[in-house]
């Protein structure tokens, strides 16, 4: 892999590494007060995080590639593929997990994709400009 690719993947990189880590702080947090609403707010993080990773996958597998219409295979099998993953691992969450806070599974899911939006505008890298 060259420069370029891993200046692309940084930013991707930094979003799922702050998506996990917002799970797990907002779940160690809630861990004194609430077991099943911390058990709960993690998996809400991980039916985001998890999805969110297997976008990124699909999208920086296309190495090379040079015709735009690879690309947007490649990001089309990507997203519906994100969305398939969201729908299953809600389900599992809702038809295995027992007890579960679902305002909490709501929360920690919201908060964890909110981390989309949030990690660009606060971690901007370094410059290229002169």
């Amino acid at each position: 892999m060259n420069e370029r690719q891993k200046a692309r993947q940084a930013p991707v990189k930094r979003i799922l590494i702050s998506q996990l880590g917002l799970s797990l702080v907002l779940g160690l947090s809630l861990l004194a007060f609430d077991q099943i609403g911390a058990l709960s707010i993690v998996l809400g993080g991980l039916i985001c995080l998890l999805p969110n990773a297997y976008f990124a996958w699909r999208l920086f597998a296309v190495r090379g590639a040079r015709s735009s219409r690879d690309i947007a295979k490649a990001f089309y099998k990507g997203e519906a593929g994100k969305l398939l993953i969201t729908m299953v691992l809600f389900a599992l969450v809702f038809s295995m997990v027992k007890p579960l806070n679902v305002l909490a599974l709501f929360a920690g899911f919201v908060a964890v994709q909110m981390m989309n939006w949030i990690v660009p505008l606060v971690w901007r890298g370094p410059s290229t400009g002169s």
